[in-house]
């Protein structure tokens, strides 16, 4: 074994750039631990969801160009009663422009980065590029794994999305899933709303290929409870001495209050419409697309049955 010995004064020395170094924040290290993730897109605004693994200040650059050689700011904060979430709008972006951004943490350079390009003037003709799906589920099941056959078409899929350069990703719901995680009622818990989001916005897929490129929308389909619910009830169907009975259970009120209010407090979400859901709108040129939240405007599952007593059958009721 060998013992380095270093004189005195440059011992000093380095112990003072070590100091300097961890001072000044010039060391670059990774304090968002969930998205960034880009939405709510327009010809002259975006906004930008994202968590820090503690409480921060935070301060967004965007520049129209990767080398950020004259970038505007826009600042914000994180907190622990916003349990590390938070969404800061930017505004007076150029219409039809890729914008880079970057971001200070308690004013230290975060690794992550990304871009993504606000639309073109609402009424413009164009050909544009939009990629709309649904049920994402990459690493959650058993038999996942970076080796896996599913994840090896996963990449491919979601890698073709990237080099399609769309301007928007429509996600039409069961993004990860979070039921899975926490449960059917985690929307009537706070963090759990938070949770809820982090868990969608690390999904392998989303956070290689999608949110560092371009914006995203989203609604949900029945990822914010049970699987199947409609019009705000779930289905149910029980079997008695071969009598079944379908049953639409009413959800608990609060947890439609939760997933509506869990999508605007950690999704960078449009403008609310009115608080019965999470329906919008946009404008993308010359398209204006209208974004429905069917799954709940729609009838119980099992609305449509009529049950015949005598026959002990169901019948459809058109």
């Amino acid at each position: 074994m060998k013992l380095l010995f270093y004189p005195p004064s440059l011992a000093r020395l380095l112990c003072a750039v070590i100091i300097s170094l961890l001072g000044t924040g010039i060391s670059n290290a990774q304090q968002i631990v969930a998205g960034p993730i880009v939405g709510g897109v327009t010809e002259s605004q975006a906004r930008i969801s994202l968590r820090t693994n503690n409480p921060a200040s935070i301060t967004i650059e965007i520049s129209t160009d990767s080398n950020f050689t004259n970038p505007a700011s826009f600042s914000g904060s994180t907190t622990a009663a916003g349990f590390r979430s938070t969404t800061l709008d930017l505004n007076g972006l150029q219409a039809d422009t890729r914008y880079y951004y970057r971001f200070q943490v308690n004013g230290n350079l975060d690794t992550l980065t990304g871009k993504f390009r606000t639309f073109p003037p609402a009424g413009q003709a164009g050909n544009y590029r939009v990629v709309v799906g649904s049920c994402n589920y990459h690493n959650f099941y058993a038999g996942g794994g970076a080796t896996s056959p599913d994840n090896y078409y996963n990449d491919i899929l979601f890698g073709s999305i990237e080099t399609f350069d769309p301007y928007v990703v429509l996600h039409l719901g069961d993004w990860n899933y979070p039921p899975s995680a926490f449960g059917a009622n985690y929307n009537l818990t706070d963090s759990l709303r938070a949770e809820s989001f982090a868990f969608r916005y690390q999904d392998y897929n989303f956070r290689r290929y999608l949110m560092p490129n371009m914006a995203v929308d989203y609604i949900y389909d029945d990822d914010f409870s049970q699987n199947g619910t409609a019009g705000w009830t779930y289905p149910t169907v029980t079997v008695n001495n071969g009598v079944y009975t379908l049953n639409d259970v009413p959800l608990n009120p609060g947890i439609r209050e939760g997933a509506i209010q869990g999508y605007f407090d950690y999704f960078p979400a449009y403008p609310q419409i009115d608080t019965s859901g999470i329906h919008h709108s946009f404008k993308l040129g010359n398209i204006e697309f209208f974004i429905l939240d069917t799954r709940n405007s729609k009838d119980p599952i099992h609305e449509i049955f009529d049950f015949n007593s005598l026959l002990n059958i169901y019948t459809l009721n058109f």
